[in-house]
């Protein structure tokens, strides 16, 4: 940002990075994605446009391996990601140093070698991975695999434009209003400033940044899904926000770039005026990533101590070798017993038995089921399989523990 728009801007625009609510929020989910992918991303286009400038073979190669890193945590994102820097080196193709790209290309291949291997190990194949549509790659070759992945990932949900946008508007204007009107008051400013000072850098960036932004709007937008329980609730843990993270990132150089340049002509007042924004912007942001009742972080942390003092009572009333069908708890008691998510159809159901044939102990655990759901499920679904559930073993709040035996 210091090299596109200026010290103070970028200056501007990494203290509102702090504050930013996605960026906040995930960043203190350690196991998600996201924020280490857009980090290593940021580092990698430093350094690209570094060696763009500079023309130095390690400069070159540092982007690589921060590209490569980037694409390890979410392959994903190469489908804008390669079109990106494509562009940018067509913008650039007089500094671009093409002996110098091959080398940056074979680090990234290198780096990213483990993910192919360990895909291989797992899946039985380099290009194939965990997500549904592993079921059309089965018995393709690898090229054929790989043409039939390049067909699901550049636009997997199809392209539904009305239900993109409002998805977008939900998780811009609805759930940061604030942040969403500054940061689109500074970007119109800032491109009107931009055409009459005849900056073309930014004008590029600008560009870049709508095209990639809309992109990203139809890949994630046009796919309807609810995180949270209740479906019309519009919540900071939903993953359109962290799907999102670019868009919201790279809007912030605007803010910055208005505050420090669009009011230079005001010395006093503009230093004040971007200390109140700031300030604004912490006190409608705190209570959203914070104190949010449903996935604010200390509902989070409260949640997580839950399921720990869960996790105890079921270790206490399982055997070390059980095995618990568990549905979305699966995380809360895994590693520490086997797990299985859940039961598809009936060879499922048949191997179960032959689970606890084998001598190992299964449980089910799921929300409280009354007295006739029990019976239904004795008669219909575990009974029509030689299995019955037991009565309730454990209780905890609205969820309960019963164990799997064979009926006689």
């Amino acid at each position: 940002v210091k090299r596109l728009f200026g010290k103070s801007a970028a200056w501007w625009s990494a203290m509102f990075a702090y504050l930013a609510p996605a960026f906040w929020y995930y960043s203190n989910k350690g196991m998600m994605p996201n924020v280490a992918f857009m980090v290593f991303f940021i580092i990698a286009l430093y350094f690209f446009l570094l060696a763009l400038d500079k023309n130095a073979l390690n400069r070159y190669l540092w982007f690589g391996f921060f590209l490569g890193l980037s694409l390890i945590i979410r392959t994903s994102e190469i489908v804008w990601l390669g079109p990106l820097f494509l562009v940018i080196t067509l913008l650039n193709t007089k500094q671009a140093n093409w002996r110098y790209l091959i080398c940056s290309l074979t680090i990234i291949i290198l780096v990213f070698t483990p993910v192919l291997y360990f895909n291989q190990q797992i899946y039985n194949s380099p290009l194939s991975v965990g997500y549904a549509f592993d079921a059309l790659l089965a018995g393709q070759s690898s090229l054929q695999q790989g043409l039939s992945v390049l067909k699901q990932v550049f636009l997997p949900f199809g392209v539904n434009s009305q239900t993109a946008l409002i998805n977008f508007y939900r998780y811009t204007f609805v759930l940061f209003p604030l942040w969403s009107i500054l940061t689109a008051v500074s970007f119109v400013a800032s491109i009107v400033l931009f055409f009459v000072q005849k900056k073309r850098q930014l004008l590029a960036y600008s560009g870049l940044f709508l095209l990639g932004s809309a992109y990203l709007i139809i890949y994630y937008g046009s796919w309807m899904f609810n995180d949270n329980p209740d479906p019309g609730a519009v919540t900071i843990g939903t993953s359109y926000v962290r799907y999102w993270l670019p868009i919201y990132l790279f809007s912030l150089p605007y803010l910055g770039w208005l505050i420090s340049t669009g009011l230079k002509k005001f010395t006093i007042a503009r230093p004040a005026f971007g200390f109140l924004i700031f300030t604004c912007l912490f006190f409608v942001t705190y209570p959203t990533v914070m104190l949010g009742t449903q996935e604010g972080i200390y509902q989070v942390g409260k949640n997580l101590r839950e399921y720990q003092q869960l996790a105890q009572a079921v270790f206490a009333k399982t055997e070390t070798n059980s095995i618990i069908i568990a549905g979305r708890m699966d995380k809360v008691f895994f590693p520490v017993r086997r797990v299985i998510f859940k039961l598809n159809n009936g060879s499922d159901y048949d191997r179960i038995k032959e689970l606890i044939v084998g001598g190992y102990p299964v449980y089910y655990f799921d929300f409280f089921l009354k007295p006739e759901d029990l019976v239904y499920l004795n008669s219909q679904t575990y009974g029509a399989h030689g299995l019955k559930l037991e009565d309730e073993l454990l209780k905890f709040g609205k969820q309960s523990l019963y164990k799997i035996e064979i009926s006689h």
